[in-house]
């Protein structure tokens, strides 16, 4: 802060009524023509007492005569409140006007409070230097008004009373008017010789002003910083009459110079200037000098120290008595008066150091005299000379003592108490303000702010004001906000009292800003309730009115004030009709009633065939599943198209290995899963599926930005009534704008009335309405809207869906909500989304930045296809395990173009889409692909082939084979493309099924004979769960009808045996219709003989199909009869299992990639270890499901491609059919649908045409076991992992024996003596004959292995009573496949009992670390034949 702005050297000006008449035409007075030149630049030396320094710049005051005596207050505070209003081109700011540097009224303030200080006789600071007199050429005998305006009579108070000595030196000058009408008749240069001559000890110059004779309306004005402010306007009103009465020019006044030419202005600065150097420095150096004399002779010296023990103080005077008197208490020529002036002309210029010293010395005098005045004014100009002269520890304390002797004075006025404010007030103000500077900079905000609300107790209304707003920045300084809020809510209201209503605005304003957000309910509705009563008088009609909504909007009133606020404010609005209440200006949400932004949604019907918009949140779970069917189609149709661009054959199957291929589609499906989780994270995305509806939250993705022209877009959001009386909301609907680059398009569309021939509005959107979108009927419309009328009840909250079509093709945004209040007033509200955060760059993370959102804009394109997906009306609900169902569903589209490709995914393996799946006739090619349809390698992604025009339809057949049991839901994901391949949109839909039980299939595999070890058995175990619920023996309607069977495999062959080797003939003659028929809860087997067919080079690659299609009947069977084809029963089969094989292969990479995004953290060596060792037994390991490296290259659901994986096994397909209810309900109760379906006998139910078909299957049975042989690298051995061997014990399994001595059993020893033995037991030795058999598929390699008996083991129960004689462990060496080696064994037992005779094991040689068992159990009964 500049702490010596004000204090100058001061010239006094006395002029003529002629030159202030020529100044006049200036716009300007005539010191104040002189002032906009007054801070001189000059180069010269100022000798003071105690050095000489140089002075380089000076700023003089030239005063008017008038002005040079004490301000009265009640001028000072009309000046204090014109300058705190804010003028036209200043910014309107709710800062702080101590914080803000451009605060410009603040500024003023301060000025004007520093000015109304000035000319007092408290201070000698303003005593002029020089007195200026100036006569114009055109005045009467310019020479005698010299003397005469010289004279004591013309003098200012000031020196009339005494306080300045009238000695001072003058200055003449003789202004001149170039263009006067009487300036040819005058010679100026000749009345400056005469005045010179005459005048020898006065300086005499003459001024040449108004060169032009035309005013230059665009001169620059110089004089806007140096005008000062009149304090007596009256002694200047005559002059301004008369001027007013004589000026011809009539330019206005706020045109400043414009007379004046660029010689005259220089002429100006240089007859300043010459005054500054030649009379002013002069002058105050031989001030000084003077009184420095005058004060040591007085006051310096030991004597006169002495004398001054003796002085009496003077008596002081009332400020009253002594202005009523025309006298002050210290008059001119007395030594207080003189060692004030001293230090004073010492402050000004600038010599701080004889400055401080003499008003130490004087302010001794004035604390005896008690003239406080006197007394705090020397002490402020001790603590500027301390600041100064960086001394500014005792600064503080200077000031205080000046504050408090300010408010002695104040309170030692007559009066109890005070009743206006004085010129001590004013003092002690202005040291508040210099104590809370010096305080601020300190950075004791607290303390400042104390001071300034102390010294606002004796203030005026305004600055009282001013002050507590002052001490409230302060507050907030030292985050003492509710200290802020208090002080800033106290001076606005003092504001209001001051009917400056723009600072009480403000002030409210800010402490409303700090309350935001708080618990402080009642004084927020204190502060809205008073801004919306004053916001009015200032025009801001806006703000009252939001003010006005918000109180009421919170609800914390009771029913009656808010109707009458309901009552102010809509007597408001109509008397302003042109407002907004939600102004572009102001950006305020209007809370009547609450529109929740946070429950915003867009519904997107990318299904032209939906209708209904019901809000319904679906489980996460069901959100995910959506979210993954999205991910695996992206990620399958990105490897397809991949290998489709590089493969030259037709089967979509590429050039590279099937395990490579579906490896690749299952890594890319996971990576397009993760990328687009990573995406949901980021842009925090959040998607509802409501049928085919897809809604959107917050963000929008910028592949769903497209819509159709004609396509209706949903907007959906919850209202509340805040209120506690009811209201109404008419014509609710949405605003928007439709632009576009046509021409018909390019201009807006708005739900305005200034725009509604560009808009419809729509209660209901019909059948007659949709049909307008398409064929544009709707006239020059671009937008139809919805529109609702509203009533909510007190704290009601409904939730609304707003549609709006646009008609025409350009970018929709929609931008807010516009309804009627009660019937009268149009409301606005607009919608105030956030983008996403950007973490482009440091700067946007660091500062927060977001990106547009882009949630409520829609491109309308004309080139993009709208697709209507739907399923059949009537749906089976109900469905039986394996049972094929045939469902249809329509695509339709309504765009207006062709679409380009179509993508369907099914969710479960089991639903196959297009043409039914099927394998070509006697499988002659058996690499192909059941459907021409299917892409990828999961089995449930479909291409649809073809191409849907501008409204086609098209009936797509989707197969669904009952899998599981229970309620299944179906969901179907429908992706098409615009022409373009730009936008990308998906149909969902979905529906459920119930799968009730129905036939169970078993199967198992034993050898054929010892003697054909090539040949096996197949039983085949089908058995029917349905239920018969009816209690009927004659009823049918349950039963199932075995139509074929097949059998699948590389490597076997199959033949149908009527029975079992060891029936008898008998079974051969029976009846084919009780083996193919099954009653509920019914049995039936079915064997087969298998037989080895070893591959040749020849047909490798072939399959072996046995096919069992013996008739159900003897006659033949109805041409009608329905029966589902073996070939597509296959074709199931085939893509059941590769949707199995992908779907394990897609678990594995998501758990790899998983566990590689965890490996941040550091691994133990162990880990590695196991690590390595898992890497190196899956690299090494021989599966028999891998594809052979050098087969030709099959489609991944074809047949040869399904027994790659099996080779050494087999598959059996069975296709059956049976009753329902009608075919509708597929059986739903078990029962078949009742009596719908009956039969009188059963031997006609073959005859009858079945109207359920399904199939089971079996696949991967397993013939022989498998060894897998596994290469270590560490030891660089092989090992066998497996033991494909069979155990079978020959033992009866009743035993007797004799275990006494009796009779023929007595032992005679070898001394003749007969001993009798009865007491001892002879044990029981019993043989038993071992088959070990290599069950291993022919060819394979022969195995090493250790027989051995283990007397105790942890996975055999051991029998300890019982003794094996003989060798316990047997190495048998190389054991060919379907070899059986033999040997016998010799057991003991003990005593009669029940014994476990199952105790051996098996150690391949190159695995001893591990010992199989045999998981049989071998009872044998040992009994006593004497008991």
């Amino acid at each position: 802060m500049d702490w010596t702005s004000v204090h100058t050297p001061t010239v006094v000006v006395l002029s003529s009524s002629e030159v202030e008449l020529l100044s006049e035409k200036n716009g300007l007075a005539f010191h104040e023509m002189l002032s906009a030149f007054s801070n001189c630049q000059i180069k010269t030396h100022f000798r003071s007492i105690s050095s000489h320094y140089p002075l380089n710049q000076l700023k003089v005051r030239f005063v008017r005569g008038s002005e040079l005596r004490p301000r009265p207050i009640a001028v000072t505070e009309e000046l204090m409140k014109i300058s705190i209003i804010p003028k036209k081109d200043e910014e309107y700011n709710t800062r702080s006007a101590y914080e803000a540097q451009n605060v410009k009224w603040y500024e003023r303030y301060r000025s004007i409070l520093q000015e109304s200080l000035l000319c007092g006789e408290e201070s000698m600071t303003e005593c002029p230097s020089l007195m200026m007199v100036a006569i114009s050429t055109s005045d009467i005998d310019p020479i005698s008004c010299f003397e005469q305006l010289d004279s004591s009579h013309f003098l200012p108070m000031s020196f009339q009373s005494g306080q300045y000595d009238a000695g001072i030196n003058r200055y003449y000058l003789l202004v001149h008017d170039v263009n006067s009408p009487n300036a040819k008749n005058v010679d100026p240069d000749t009345l400056c010789r005469q005045m010179r001559n005459k005048f020898r000890n006065i300086h005499c110059n003459v001024l040449y002003i108004n060169s032009l004779k035309e005013p230059n309306l665009s001169a620059p004005d110089v004089w806007k910083d140096s005008i000062a402010s009149v304090f007596f306007p009256q002694d200047a009103a005559a002059i301004s009459v008369s001027s007013s009465q004589n000026n011809e020019s009539g330019i206005p006044k706020i045109v400043r110079g414009c007379y004046l030419s660029v010689e005259d202005m220089l002429a100006i600065k240089d007859l300043v200037h010459q005054i500054v150097i030649k009379e002013v420095v002069p002058a105050m150096e031989k001030r000084i000098s003077t009184l420095n004399v005058t004060v040591t002779s007085n006051r310096k010296g030991v004597k006169n120290v002495i004398k001054s023990w003796w002085r009496k103080p003077r008596e002081a005077e009332d400020s009253n008595s002594k202005s009523s008197s025309g006298f002050v208490q210290y008059r001119y020529d007395q030594i207080e008066n003189q060692i004030l002036t001293l230090a004073d002309a010492s402050f000004v210029m600038k010599d701080y150091e004889t400055a401080l010293s003499m008003f130490k010395l004087v302010k001794d005098d004035f604390k005896a005299d008690k003239a406080y005045l006197h007394q705090g004014l020397c002490y402020i100009k001790i603590a500027i000379c301390n600041i100064l002269l960086d001394r500014g520890d005792n600064s503080e304390s200077s000031l205080r003592d000046a504050y408090y002797l300010f408010q002695g004075a104040q309170q030692g006025l007559p009066g109890a108490r005070r009743k206006e404010v004085t010129i001590a007030t004013r003092l002690a103000t202005h040291t508040a303000f210099l104590l809370a500077d010096l305080l601020s900079n300190m950075n004791r905000n607290k303390e400042a702010a104390e001071v300034l609300v102390r010294a606002s107790r004796d203030e005026s209304y305004l600055s009282s004001a001013v002050l507590l707003e002052q001490a409230a920045w302060f507050y907030k300084l030292h985050s003492l906000d509710r200290k802020f809020s208090f002080h800033i809510i106290l001076s606005g209201m003092k504001f209001h009292s001051c009917h400056i209503e723009q600072h009480a605005v403000r002030c409210l304003t800010c402490a409303q800003y700090i309350y935001e957000g708080t618990s402080w309910l009642h004084i927020k509705d204190y502060l809205q309730a008073h801004l919306a009563k004053h916001l009015p008088s200032e025009g801001h009609i806006n703000q009252a009115l939001v003010n006005y909504l918000n109180i009421v909007g919170v609800g914390r009133q009771s029913a009656e004030r808010q109707a009458k606020y309901i009552k102010d404010f809509i007597e408001i609005f109509e008397a302003n009709p042109g407002s907004l209440l939600q102004g572009e200006e102001d950006g305020c949400e209007i809370k009547v009633p609450n529109i929740l932004s946070q429950t915003l949604q867009v519904y997107d019907c990318q299904n032209a065939g939906v209708e209904f918009y019901n809000k319904e949140d679906l489980m996460t779970s069901e959100k995910e599943m959506w979210h993954s069917l999205q991910c695996h189609l992206e990620g399958e149709y990105t490897i397809h198209v991949k290998n489709h661009s590089n493969t030259s054959g037709d089967d979509g199957s590429g050039n590279s290995r099937l395990s490579n291929l579906m490896d690749e589609c299952s890594s890319k499906s996971v990576e397009v899963n993760e990328n687009i989780l990573r995406s949901k994270e980021r842009e925090q995305i959040n998607y509802h599926v409501i049928k085919s509806i897809h809604v959107v939250n917050q963000y929008k993705s910028s592949k769903y930005d497209g819509r159709v022209v004609g396509e209706a877009i949903v907007i959906g959001f919850s209202i509340q009534n805040p209120l506690d009386i009811p209201i109404s909301l008419e014509a609710m609907q949405l605003v928007a704008s439709l632009t576009g680059k046509e021409e018909d398009n390019g201009k807006e569309g708005e739900g305005e009335s200034s725009s509604r021939s560009k808009c419809v509005l729509a209660h209901e959107f019909d059948d007659e309405v949709n049909s307008s979108f398409l064929n544009e009927t709707v006239g020059s419309s671009a937008i139809i809207l919805d529109n609702r009328d509203i009533h909510l009840d007190p704290r009601q909250r409904v939730e609304i869906n707003l549609r709006i079509c646009p008609l025409k093709s350009g970018k929709l945004t929609i931008s807010g909500l516009r309804w009627k209040l009660n019937g009268k007033i149009w409301s606005l509200f607009s919608f105030a989304l956030q983008g996403q955060l950007l973490q482009d760059s440091l700067e946007h993370r660091a500062q927060g930045e977001r990106s547009e959102n882009t949630l409520l804009s829609f491109d309308i394109l004309n080139h993009l296809p709208w697709i209507s997906f739907e399923m059949d009306d009537e749906l089976q609900e109900t469905i039986l395990q394996g049972e094929v169902v045939k469902y249809n569903c329509s695509i339709r589209n309504v765009g207006r173009v062709a679409t380009s490709e179509m993508l369907l995914k099914s969710n479960v393996p089991w639903v196959y889409i297009g043409k039914e799946p099927k394998m070509s006739a006697d499988f002659d090619h058996q690499g192909e692909s059941p459907s021409s349809n299917l892409i990828g390698c999961s089995g449930t992604l479909m291409k649809l082939d073809q191409v849907l025009e501008s409204g086609d339809k098209m009936v797509l057949p989707i197969w669904i084979r009952g899998v599981g049991g229970g309620k299944q839901v179906i969901k179907l994901l429908l992706q098409y493309t615009s022409q373009d391949g730009k936008v990308v949109r998906y149909i969902r839909q979905s529906f459920e099924v119930c799968v009730l039980p129905s036939l169970h299939m078993f199967a198992s595999v034993s050898p054929y004979s010892a003697l054909s070890p090539s040949e096996y058995i197949l039983s085949v175990v089908l058995t029917n769960f349905r239920t018969n619920e009816s209690n009927e023996e004659d009823y049918h309607g349950t039963d199932l009808v075995i139509h074929e069977t097949c059998c699948l495999s590389k490597a076997w062959s199959c033949e149908r045996l009527l029975s079992p080797p060891s029936s008898t003939t008998e079974l051969n003659n029976q009846k084919n219709t009780q083996t193919n028929i099954l009653k509920a809860k019914g049995s039936i087997v079915h064997y087969f003989k298998l037989t080895y067919c070893p591959p040749t080079s020849i047909n490798n690659d072939s399959v072996i199909v046995a096919l069992d299609n013996t008739p159900s009947t003897t006659s033949q069977p109805d041409s009608s009869e329905k029966k589902l084809n073996i070939h597509s029963c296959v074709a199931y089969m085939c893509l059941d299992d590769m949707a199995d094989k992908f779907t394990r292969l897609h678990e594995e990479k998501r758990l790899i990639r998983q566990a590689q995004g965890n490996d941040s953290a550091p691994r133990s060596v162990s880990s590695v270890r196991r690590e390595r060792a898992a890497g190196d037994h899956n690299s090494s390991s021989s599966d028999d499901n891998s594809i052979d490296p050098h087969s030709t290259h099959y489609h991944p659901a074809s047949l040869k491609t399904f027994c790659h994986h099996y080779p050494s096994d087999i598959s059996i397909v069975v296709s059956w059919g049976g009753h329902g209810s009608n075919g509708k309900s597929g059986g739903g109760n078990g029962s078949g649908g009742g009596g719908s379906a009956s039969f009188d006998l059963l031997d006609d139910l073959s005859m009858k045409s079945c109207t359920i078909q399904g199939c089971h299957y079996l696949s991967g049975l397993s013939v022989c076991p498998k060894v897998k042989m596994i290469k270590e690298k560490q030891n660089n051995t092989t090992i066998a992992v497996g033991c494909p061997l069979s155990l079978e014990i020959n033992v009866d399994s009743l035993i007797t024996h004799n275990f006494s001595n009796d009779n023929n059993n007595d032992i005679e020893d070898d001394d003749g003596d007969d001993e009798d033995s009865s007491t001892e037991a002879l044990p029981c030795v019993v043989p038993i004959s071992i088959r070990i058999t290599n069950q291993q598929f022919i060819g394979s390699l022969p195995l090493d292995f250790i027989f051995e008996i283990a007397e105790e083991s942890s996975d055999l129960w051991s029998d300890g009573s019982i003794s094996w004689l003989g060798i316990n462990q047997y190495t048998i060496k190389s054991l060919e496949a379907s070899e059986t080696y033999e040997l016998t064994l010799h057991v003991c037992f003990p005593c009669p009992g029940v014994y476990e005779l199952n105790q051996f094991g098996i150690r391949m040689l190159n695995n001893k670390s591990h010992f199989f068992t045999f998981p049989i159990q071998t009872l044998v009964t040992v009994l006593n034949t004497n008991n």
